[in-house]
């Protein structure tokens, strides 16, 4: 979860904005790369009628 850097919409390369959210057991636990939830804010402007990529940048994975 900590690893995500970017999150942009494939067909145009428009950026998205995006936040995460860590399970609250590895937040007490000061876990290094906490399991979690990616929320992405797509505006229903930018939805296409099939279908809607999204790519998830990913960076180095920490240990």
């Amino acid at each position: 979860m900590t690893v995500t850097e970017s999150v942009t919409l494939l067909g145009t390369g428009t950026a998205l904005e995006w936040s995460v959210q860590a399970q609250l057991k590895d937040i007490h636990t000061a876990a290094t790369d906490p399991v979690g939830e990616l929320h992405v804010g797509i505006p229903g402007e930018l939805l296409d009628d099939l279908c809607t990529v999204v790519a998830v940048d990913l960076g180095p994975e920490r240990r």
